[in-house]
């Protein structure tokens, strides 16, 4: 009988030791609870998908995992799903410490409206200066040519010079024009999704 007992004991012993050697490494062991009702022990975690499970660190449990609701998804979805949600609710929880109000929003999109002006009136100053300095350039070009002279080259290429600036300058103004758009669809969204948010606290409390 006494044998019996010590085969029946033995492989329960050996589990033990092995948690414990485990334990004392300062490795992570996994537990679950099967539906059978019984504790399992593990250095990996469970295969199934669905089963929630704790993560131990020197019999501490460090850190728990509720399970996946549709184990018929890969992990790396599951882990991108994760990422996303955390980081919407990182978003969230900044929206709501930059602003206390949708007027808020509104005047932070209007700060960097107005600082956009800004280069947008630098830019146009610019342009209209060139824009003097060619017809200046272009009607001595001409006065020259009536006088019966020629026009020098390095008179053309300054020509030239002022009317690539003149395009670069339009292409900067649009680059602005583009700015623009997406300051007012980024502090929109700011606001729709600030009003779900307060929407749903509101509903909470009540």
């Amino acid at each position: 009988h006494m044998d019996a007992r010590l085969k029946w004991m033995f492989p329960t012993l050996v589990f033990t030791l092995v948690c414990g050697l485990a334990l004392a490494a300062g490795k992570e062991t996994y537990r679950w609870v099967e539906a059978s009702g019984e504790s399992i022990y593990s250095p990996t975690p469970p295969r199934n998908p669905d089963q929630p499970y704790v993560m131990l660190r020197d019999g501490v449990v460090v850190e728990r995992f509720a399970g996946l609701e549709k184990p018929e998804k890969p992990d790396s979805e599951y882990a991108e799903q994760r990422r996303a949600e955390e980081a919407q609710r990182k978003a969230d929880q900044l929206l709501t410490v930059q602003f206390k109000s949708e007027d808020d929003i509104d005047a932070a999109m209007a700060t960097e409206l107005d600082n956009l002006r800004y280069d947008f009136n630098l830019l146009d100053g610019t342009y209209e200066s060139l824009r003097k300095s060619l017809f200046e350039q272009i009607g001595l070009a001409a006065d020259r040519q009536r006088a019966g002279l020629g026009v020098a080259e390095h008179e053309l290429q300054q020509i030239e010079s002022i009317r690539q600036r003149m395009s670069a300058n339009r292409v900067a103004r649009e680059n602005l024009n583009t700015r623009e758009q997406s300051i007012r669809s980024e502090y929109d969204a700011k606001k729709q999704r600030f009003r779900v948010l307060i929407d749903s606290n509101s509903e909470t409390r009540s």
